[in-house]
């Protein structure tokens, strides 16, 4: 069989959104369902071209013709209805900041899908020959899986890192704008759980790049996927919705 290249490549897919969305001053990125479609459409996407397992990429092109329509959808509605942009430099940076996490919150979503699919492969890998059937072994491969959800774990690592990184950027550019008021502004972020959730889920993507690699037993392996992509998202959702954070104007304006 011949070698199917894809027909964009997967940087051009993640930067052209940007592109549209500069040019046209929608922001759609810059709201929680943008965020969330352009990181699963360029996870999805970038899986898809690298993987040679052809049910798997079957599955994935038509997902990325799903998402790509869906985010054409939001991206004319916010073109009809458009919204404010943030002037300030420090207003920008908090949305690219949540543009990146929810991005990345996009990515484990697909690490979590991909674990439980990984674990049902698994199960049937090693089910009773007598018990399989056609339809069991046309499935997707459990090694297509395995790097479905590493890839997609390590783009979401780097948006996350990312994303925190934009946040201490703008933070030092508020604090130097106010550098009067900066313990005020400071101790702000300190008391604030939002903010802790963002370290706390930082630290630990960054540290399960060590504990979860594909050494493991396969059980083992897809257990841990799936509890991290879990663990993940309930943190994504109470960096989001936390009610008692100092940055309550900033999510609602996210998730609008």
């Amino acid at each position: 069989m011949p070698k199917q290249t894809p027909i964009f490549s997967p940087w051009l897919v993640g930067l052209l959104p940007w592109v549209i969305d500069l040019l046209f001053r929608t922001s759609f990125l810059n709201s929680f369902w943008g965020a969330l479609l352009w990181g699963l459409l360029l996870v999805v996407y970038f899986a898809g071209a690298k993987l040679k397992d052809p049910k798997l990429k079957a599955n994935l092109n038509s997902i990325t013709l799903l998402l790509s329509i869906t985010w054409l959808v939001g991206w004319i509605r916010a073109l009809l209805y458009p919204i404010e942009n943030p002037l300030k430099p420090a207003a920008s940076l908090y949305f690219m900041h949540g543009t990146f996490l929810v991005a990345a919150a996009g990515m484990l979503l697909l690490v979590f899908v991909g674990s439980i699919a990984g674990l049902f492969a698994q199960k049937k890998l090693f089910a009773p020959r007598n018990t399989q059937t056609p339809e069991t072994e046309r499935g997707p491969s459990v090694e297509g899986i395995i790097k479905l959800c590493s890839w997609s774990l390590s783009l979401a690592r780097r948006f996350w890192v990312l994303g925190t990184a934009l946040a201490i950027t703008a933070l030092a550019v508020q604090i130097a704008h106010n550098h009067e008021s900066w313990v005020e502004e400071f101790s702000r972020w300190i008391h604030d759980p939002a903010v802790w959730c963002v370290l706390g889920l930082a630290t630990l993507l960054i540290l399960s790049k060590y504990f979860i690699h594909s050494t493991l037993k396969l059980n083992l392996l897809f257990r841990s996927y799936l509890i991290l992509a879990l663990t993940s998202l309930i943190a994504v959702s109470a960096v989001l919705w936390v009610e008692n954070s100092k940055n309550t104007h900033f999510q609602k304006e996210f998730l609008r």
